[in-house]
This record gives C-alpha cells, structure tokens and sequence, in this order.
C-alpha cells in the first residue's frame, strides 16, 4: 500500500517557516515591550504584555502535545496588535519607527480581522442543517492514527457517530480514510476496531473506505461504496471537526443531492490552532462554496 501523502507532509516542510514567524513576531513583540515600559500606566502594560503572551503559551501547549503546525502562525500574528498598538505610543510619533509599527498594526489587525470573518463564515456552514433521517448513510471524516488508535480530534468525531447509530437502527456508517501516518493500519480499519471496542457498535453497521488520501477523496470514494450498496436514494449525513465541515460540506453537495451534516467538538487545547490551520488551507486551495 503507498504511503499516504497528507497536510502533515506539508506541515513538516513547512515547520523552518513557522519558526521562523515565531522568532520575529516574539522579538517584534519583546522589543515593542521594553519600549513602552515608561510610556504607558503599568496596569496597562501587564494587561498588554498578558494579551500578547496568550498566544504564545497556546502555541506552546500545542506544540507539547501535537507538534508544530501552521495554524500556529495566526495566533502569532495576533500576538502582534496588543504590542504594535503599545508601540504607537511609545515611539516618537510619525518617525519611521512610528509608521513601521503602524503599518505592522495596521497588517496584524486586518490579518485578524480576515481570520475572524472566516471564523464565523465556517460555523455558519454547518448551522441550521436538516435533521437525520432514520436510515440515513453518515460518513466520518478520517485523522490521524497515533499507534494504531484514533487521536482525540478523531475519537470526538466517533462519539458523534455512534450517537447517531445508536439513535436510529436503521442508519449505517461508512469510515473513510487510507493508510495511517505510521503504516501500521488504516485510518478507516483504527475507527471501525475504536467503535467496536470503546461504543459497542455492531461490526456488520460499519463499512470502512480504505483508500481515500484527502477531503475530496473521501467524499469520492463513500459515494462509490454507497451506489454499489444502492443506497443512493438515501440521504448522506457527514460527521467531522466543527472547522473542517465548511469545507467538506462544499464538496459533498456537488457529489450528493440530500445532505446533512453534524459537527464533532474539538478539544480545548488544540481548538485555535485547528480552525486556524482550516482558513490556511481554505485560503491556499481557493474558496468553497457552503
């Protein structure tokens, strides 16, 4: 079986990039900082130094569990407006540090802003979607298999599914997702052994796509095991993360007539980074239309 190429892959690569924005946006801000010690109240500058640090310490706890990851780098940038807005102040005012800082304000603050629009373009997607139907065919969304067990992002997405399973007897699941990060097994073989063991959901309810490499793939692939089932007359429930059914659901609805979906939670600790990761690749593939 080829090896999977996934964001991961991409993630690596990127990993000299991401530190390299880490080390400028702390320096900018440490710099900025000092600078205003003697220029603004000090109850005001712990407030700033708090707001810019925030992100950091988020990143950090991140980067202790789950490694690096681009969605690290907006947070970074949003470390930037508490600083730069400081530096407005303490710097003499229209210098060229001044128009420097202003400008890096002005950036920080619209780069933001943009991510905050997304944010709520993404949740608006799966908002007010149509209720299950008893015999409808869900389809969860792979993720990364850490030795040989579904990550939290993943087994959050399981819970959801098996509620729904257990709902309705009439309902089936399709697991999509090909070989997994290690080798060792497939994501969509990890999610059937994690339902059966930890929800107790009956074997012969699952039916696992072992192929699909991406979003696209897998919408792809679980529409060709449900025509071969003749299922198609039923309706297609996806289950995924909060930030990626946007995206899903954009491709999904050119592949399937009756649709709905149900976001799975994300978990606290990893939740900016991962929805920060989404509009990333939102932005880097071109928009889809939800």
């Amino acid at each position: 079986m080829a090896s999977k190429s996934t964001l991961v892959d991409a993630e690596r690569q990127l990993q000299p990039a991401v530190a390299a924005a880490g080390v400028f946006c702390l320096v900018v801000d440490a710099a900025l900082l000092l600078l205003s010690v003697h220029s603004i109240p000090l109850p005001l500058l712990v407030l700033v130094a708090l707001a810019t640090c925030l992100p950091f310490i988020s990143n950090l706890l991140q980067y202790l569990k789950n490694g690096t990851t681009v969605g690290m780098i907006p947070l970074m940038v949003l470390s930037l407006v508490p600083a730069t807005i400081a530096g407005t102040r303490a710097l003499p005012k229209f210098g060229i540090a001044w128009w420097l800082c202003a400008a890096l304000c002005a950036f920080s603050l619209a780069f933001c802003a943009e991510f905050a629009w997304w944010f709520r373009r993404i949740r608006h997607a799966w908002e007010h979607q149509p209720a299950v139907d008893d015999n409808a065919v869900i389809i969860v969304l792979g993720g990364a298999i850490r030795d040989g067990e579904p990550v939290e992002t993943v087994q959050n997405r399981l819970h959801v599914a098996a509620d729904l399973l257990r709902e309705s007897p009439g309902r089936i699941c399709i697991l999509s997702g090909s070989i997994s990060e290690d080798g060792t097994t497939t994501e969509a073989e990890a999610m059937r052994d994690w339902l059966v063991e930890h929800e107790s959901i009956a074997p012969n309810r699952l039916i696992l796509e072992m192929h699909a490499l991406n979003t696209e793939q897998n919408i792809t692939y679980s529409r060709k095991l449900i025509e071969d089932h003749g299922w198609e007359n039923r309706q297609v429930c996806i289950v995924s993360s909060s930030y990626h059914l946007y995206r899903a659901l954009g491709i999904a609805r050119e592949t399937f007539d009756n649709i709905t979906c149900v976001p799975a939670p994300v978990p606290r600790g990893s939740l900016p980074q991962q929805w920060c990761r989404e509009v990333l690749i939102i932005l880097f593939k071109g928009e889809v239309a939800a």
